[in-house]
Parts: C-alpha cells; sequence; structure tokens
C-alpha cells in the first residue's frame, strides 16, 4: 500500500528475524519488487546471501538503483528476472529461508504447485517458505485484481494438498496484524501468513504450532 514502505520493510525484516533468519542464511525473496523489504534484508545478511527474483524486468531495474541509493553494493545481492520463481536461473542454489510477501494470492492453484514443487527442490531440511494469504472469510469481487494481477482466493485444504504433493508440511501461524504488518490498511492485515518446511519420515508434528488437516479446513 502507498505511504507505508518503512513499516512494511520494518515488518518483513523483523517477521524473519523472528522466525529465525541470521546474516549467514542464504534467502531467496520471490517477487522482490523493487526491494520494498530487500533492503532491509541487504542490510542485515552477509554478503553474497541476498537472492531476489521477479517476473517483470521495471522492478528489478528500480531494486539495482535502491542498492546504487543505499550503498549495498559490497553485499553483492543477486537480482533477476525469472518466471520461474528463480528455478531455472538458480538451479544448483539452496536456501535457508524462502520469502514472498503479499503475492502469494495473486497465483493461480497451478503456479502454486509449480512453485512449491521448485521450492521444494532448492530446500535443505532444515529449509522454510513463508507466504500470506488473503483471508478465506473475505468475499471477494471475481474480477478483483491490482494493476494486471488477479486476485485468488485460496482455501488451507488446497494448498496443504498441493504441499503435501511437494513433499512439505504447512501451518497457518496467524494473521500478519500480529507479527507486525501495519494496522492501518484495512483488509491486507487480515492476511494469513502460511509456513511450509520439508517433510522428514521421522519427524511428527508437535508443538503450539502444529495443526490438524481437519483445523486446516475452514468451518
Amino acid at each position: 500500500p502507498i505511504g507505508y514502505w518503512e513499516p512494511l520493510q520494518e515488518y518483513q525484516i523483523t517477521f524473519l528475524k523472528n522466525m529465525g533468519l541470521q546474516p549467514s542464511h542464504k534467502v531467496l525473496d520471490i517477487g522482490c519488487g523493487p526491494l520494498q523489504g530487500g533492503i532491509k534484508l541487504i542490510e542485515y545478511l552477509d554478503a553474497n546471501r541476498y537472492f531476489g527474483v521477479d517476473l517483470c524486468h521495471e522492478p528489478i531495474i528500480e531494486a539495482y538503483r535502491q542498492v546504487a541509493h543505499y550503498k549495498l553494493a559490497r553485499k553483492n545481492p543477486t537480482l533477476l528476472v525469472s518466471n520461474s520463481f528463480g528455478q531455472d536461473e538458480l538451479a544448483g542454489h539452496t536456501f535457508d529461508f524462502f520469502w514472498m510477501s503479499q503475492l502469494l494470492y495473486h497465483l493461480p492453484l497451478k503456479s502454486i504447485e509449480a512453485m512449491l514443487q521448485h521450492i521444494r527442490a532448492q530446500m535443505t531440511p532444515s529449509s522454510v517458505f513463508y507466504g500470506d494469504i488473503i483471508d478465506y472469510d473475505i468475499k471477494l469481487d471475481a474480477d478483483a485484481h491490482w494493476r494486471a494481477f488477479k486476485f485468488h482466493h485460496h482455501q488451507p485444504c488446497e494448498l496443504q494438498a498441493l504441499a503435501e504433493k511437494a513433499g512439505l508440511n504447512m501451518d497457518i501461524l496467524g494473521q500478519i496484524e500480529e507479527f507486525g504488518y501495519p494496522t492501518g490498511t484495512r483488509i491486507l492485515k487480515k492476511n494469513y501468513m502460511l509456513k511450509f518446511w520439508p517433510c522428514a519420515p521421522q519427524a511428527s508434528q508437535t508443538g503450539p504450532n502444529a495443526r490438524s488437516k481437519a483445523e486446516l479446513s475452514p468451518s
């Protein structure tokens, strides 16, 4: 949202640090745009640890301007145009954190399925992916869109099925306003943050954030 650049930067870096992000971690920021959140991540991470991809050329051009403006060239971030979520351009790389802020709901389920497959191939056993979806109880107009990107209403059970197909666990962590998202926004602050991580045959999903399949299905 216009006018929320600095609060959104703080929200993104604070959330990821609270989820365990360390300077030595390697991050793939999917849909990085002009580095609204990426600047804080580049500042925080060690050199060569930030990778940002975007579907369009214009945001990447502006992203490089932002890197120059904030004198962050020494951090050597990788910024790429990609229509494969970075899979084609970053083959052979693995990442500790995958981040997709306020964009997951612009993808149809087929694209999400492909993206989760790509992400799983670039994960280590301890990797995590975070992304948010629109509150599934909010009514959306059938033609709702932002610029050229349509809004899609995804149900947790649909995403859970795609995650399992990709070999991933999924959990709903809560609404993003609980994690510092600017509360002045009327609808987006109610988005739900999702966490995906690799399935491990011997692992059991226990603990305060664990949820059953039944709980992932909205009533």
